[in-house]
């Protein structure tokens, strides 16, 4: 149960991650700010008794410190509203109600990106990145405190004028430490009850990969559509991978800011789950 809820709030945030950067990066002594809207919901296709809808809202600031080293952090709110589809005794023995919600930062994020290569055809960046909070939980009463450090790689070629296309590859590490939260009633002689939190703690670590691939067409200069793949596995070695798919659009407003549009469908084999984000970002350089 812990690793679904986990792949749930990992995926709804990081689905489309690196996709409206990709070849956007701020130049030297400039800073690039980008701000998000999103909204996600997951839902069981069939034996899969949670679902939940959340929306997030986000903050990235990148600062070119010389030429092709850029530094940046990335702080993210979300709030998940879970539906548990079984019975309250059921719920009561997981410590968890069928219907709660969550408020909370999902993201606090610090970056290193540096450009191996830059030219109108071709881009490979480097990017390192350290979150200090790297998950929000699903439910109230489940406590995911992760961090994680993670290295990605992308190349970007443009084959045309109009058309571009990227391949980004990444490998992290997720730890820190899980602490469940259970109110337990008890009844005595007389018929008093009583209540006592039941706290159980531990620390939890895995690996995750990435592989991510996607093409954009610029139908003007100002105007460009495009889509993207996405493989993640949350559990080491892609052995139940969440998959998503993705469309995006996107238009120039001025030579330093864009506006960009995307939507994802995300397949969690493991949970049965299938996933849906809407996003809106707005990205300048000052």
């Amino acid at each position: 149960m812990k690793n679904v809820f986990l792949m749930m709030t990992l995926v709804s945030g990081l689905a489309l991650a690196n996709i409206s950067s990709v070849s956007y990066l701020p130049s030297e002594k400039k800073v690039s700010m980008e701000t998000s809207l999103g909204f996600g919901d997951l839902s069981p296709r069939s034996s899969s008794s949670y679902s939940s809808s959340s929306y997030s809202l986000g903050l990235d600031l990148a600062y070119g410190v010389m030429k092709n080293h850029t530094v940046g952090g990335t702080i993210a709110y979300r709030s998940t509203d879970t539906t548990v589809s079984i019975d309250n005794s059921s719920a009561s023995s997981f410590g968890i109600s069928p219907d709660s919600s969550d408020d909370g930062f999902s993201n606090i994020d610090l970056s290193w990106n540096y450009r191996f290569l830059s030219s109108f055809s071709r881009q490979l960046d480097f990017k390192t990145n350290f979150s200090i909070v790297s998950d929000s939980p699903t439910m109230s009463a489940i406590n995911n405190d992760m961090k994680n450090i993670g290295f990605n790689s992308t190349y970007t070629a443009r084959f045309s004028e109009n058309f571009e296309g990227f391949v980004n590859a990444g490998v992290g590490y997720y730890f820190g430490g899980d602490k469940f939260v259970s109110d337990v009633t008890t009844t005595g002689f007389g018929g008093s009850t009583s209540t006592n939190t039941l706290e159980v703690g531990g620390a939890d670590g895995f690996i995750s990969e990435r592989i991510r691939g996607g093409a954009r067409f610029h139908a003007t200069s100002q105007f460009f559509v495009g889509g993207n793949m996405n493989l993640d596995s949350y559990q080491g070695f892609f052995s139940d991978p969440v998959f998503t798919l993705g469309i995006n659009s996107g238009y120039k407003i001025n030579p330093t800011s864009r506006v960009m549009a995307m939507a994802s469908r995300s397949s969690f084999s493991d949970s049965d789950t299938v996933g849906w984000n809407l996003d809106l970002n707005y990205n300048m350089e000052i």
